[in-house]
């Protein structure tokens, strides 16, 4: 039987993928939408925070994404140090462990997003990326650390895809509780979600490695920047369209892990 902190924890992390899925689904959206030429704002975290706020009650709203990601960020700090799971310490383990922090770290970002548009702070994403790029390619050896994180973003892409071919996201899903019915249906959407996750984030490696080879900082991009190389570069549109949906599948399995996201082992 959950105390009542673990409670506490497991209700934050709820609100969190909620969170989550709000911010991935209206990127998706906002991508197709942007496609066809009906919005304004651009297909990334920081795009949908202006779109958010601009609704009627948008502020309130972007609170509770904000309020929520704090939440879900604050789980996966938890899973890396704590170790809920048992991942343990040996290598595999640990490097499991860091790239669940990692994770917490970028939606950290994102919430910190958030609550620079409600608090009127001047901020663009791609920008601020670019500023800082240009700080870090200024020092000496800069240009390998740069390298160094478009390496950890392609590992991050990678992950993603093994975590959508292997079906690993569905450790996390507690399928006793979900309809049998359900659980094909809760494969293919995080699989489809995950598949359009990695190949967001190999497309942002891309921007960063060119950065660190050509020490340009112009050459970092942001989501939105991600959807339009895809357009302009591989495919065309029919392929942006792919990943833009997929990008709102990503956005509905966070919903299914707000409902039944799985908190222990599946032994415990």
């Amino acid at each position: 039987m959950p105390t009542k902190k673990e409670k506490t924890v497991r209700v934050l992390t709820r609100i969190g993928c909620v969170s989550i899925g709000i911010v991935y689904t209206l990127v998706g959206v906002l991508a197709i939408l942007n496609l066809l030429g009906l919005a304004e704002e651009e297909a990334d975290e920081e795009g949908v925070m202006n779109f958010v706020v601009k609704q009627p009650l948008g502020e309130l709203m972007l609170w509770c994404i904000a309020v929520g990601l704090l939440g879900y960020v604050f789980w996966r700090f938890y899973e890396a140090f704590k170790d809920p799971y048992d991942y343990g310490k040996d290598y595999k383990g640990l490097a499991t462990r860091i790239g669940i922090a990692l994770t917490g770290v970028a939606y950290a970002a994102i919430s910190m997003t958030a609550f620079q548009e409600l608090l009127g702070g001047d901020s663009n994403g791609e920008e601020d990326q670019q500023a800082l790029a240009d700080d870090v390619l200024s020092w000496d050896y800069g240009a390998y650390l740069v390298g160094a994180a478009a390496l950890v973003t392609l590992v991050s892409a990678i992950i993603q895809f093994i975590y959508g071919a292997k079906n690993k996201f569905a450790e996390r899903v507690n399928f006793k509780n979900m309809p049998e019915h359900l659980h094909n249906y809760a494969l293919a959407i995080g699989k489809i979600g995950y598949f359009a996750r990695g190949v967001i984030m190999f497309v942002l490696s891309i921007f960063i490695a060119k950065a660190a080879w050509f020490s340009d900082s112009d050459e970092i991009g942001n989501t939105d920047s991600a959807f339009s190389f895809l357009s302009e570069e591989w495919y065309g549109d029919v392929f942006f369209a792919m990943v833009a949906i997929g990008t709102m599948f990503y956005g509905f399995f966070m919903f299914i892990f707000a409902r039944y996201y799985r908190f222990k082992p599946k032994n415990q």
